[in-house]
């Protein structure tokens, strides 16, 4: 059983991998650098997951620490005040991978299995590859790598989320890079712009919503992040080709004489 090292003032990300890793793991956790020295020094760990900021210090100070005195124990910084400055120092100080909360517990908890069960000569392959970069295309990969992760987390946690107002500003202050480079990045890694891609979340949302018939139109329509139904019907029609009404009824036995 892995044996894996939280270092975080929050227990609330803890016990959600705990939880995604019941009966598979062993998952500790700390809320202090000092206490994470003393956890790594008295016993086995296979992983750590570390916040960057924490009550006597930083992450990326703890990490340092981490990879000079244990430079195989590998680490992923877990942050939600991140920027890519900070991924990017993550990553050059050996970080194996960094995630953006919120994040989704099945998806860190993959990201430590494919890093504890990869083969050592896989490893070796993508040093292998960074090594043979210059300084300055290093930063760029690591930039891109950081950037890109943060994009794929941003749709995922719209898809989770999507009656959240979860504008591009914030995403912006959340990545540490422009308004217009979000944009241009999140469509390139998407293949549709980031209102489209929102708006699409929202009525595949809604169109699982009417498969269930308990709510009214109306209550779909603001439980998906719309103020208001002819607001909803106006995009609904314009992605599906009908309006919603015309949707529900081609897809169940949904009363017409309940009101909407």
């Amino acid at each position: 059983m892995w044996r894996l090292l939280f270092v975080d003032p929050d227990p609330r990300p803890r016990r959600a991998l705990a939880s995604e890793y019941a009966g598979r793991a062993e998952v500790l956790g700390t809320a202090r650098a000092t206490e994470a020295t003393r956890v790594l020094e008295g016993g086995q760990i296979d992983l750590v997951v570390l916040e960057h900021r924490l009550p006597d210090g930083t992450g990326v100070d703890l990490l340092a620490g981490i990879k000079a005195r244990y430079p195989r124990l590998p680490v992923i910084m877990s942050t939600g005040h991140g920027s890519e400055a900070l991924c990017a120092a993550a990553f050059k100080l050996g970080a194996r991978d960094y995630f953006i909360k919120p994040w989704v517990a099945s998806e860190v908890a993959a990201s430590i299995t494919a890093i504890l069960m990869a083969s050592g000569q896989k490893c070796q392959e993508r040093r292998n590859i960074l090594n043979g970069l210059t300084k300055g295309q290093r930063r760029s990969a690591e930039g891109d790598r950081c950037v890109g992760r943060s994009i794929e987390q941003t749709a995922q946690f719209v898809r989770d989320q999507c009656w959240e107002n979860l504008s591009l500003e914030r995403i912006s202050r959340d990545i540490g890079i422009s308004r217009f480079a979000v944009s241009r990045r999140f469509k390139k890694i998407m293949h549709m712009s980031y209102r489209r891609y929102v708006l699409q979340c929202r009525i595949d949302r809604a169109k699982e919503l009417m498969r269930q018939r308990d709510h009214t139109l109306t209550e779909i329509a603001q439980m998906v992040g719309f103020s208001d139904l002819p607001r909803f019907d106006k995009v609904f029609k314009a992605l599906v080709g009908v309006p919603p009404s015309l949707y529900r009824r081609a897809i169940s036995d949904y009363s017409p004489t309940r009101n909407y």
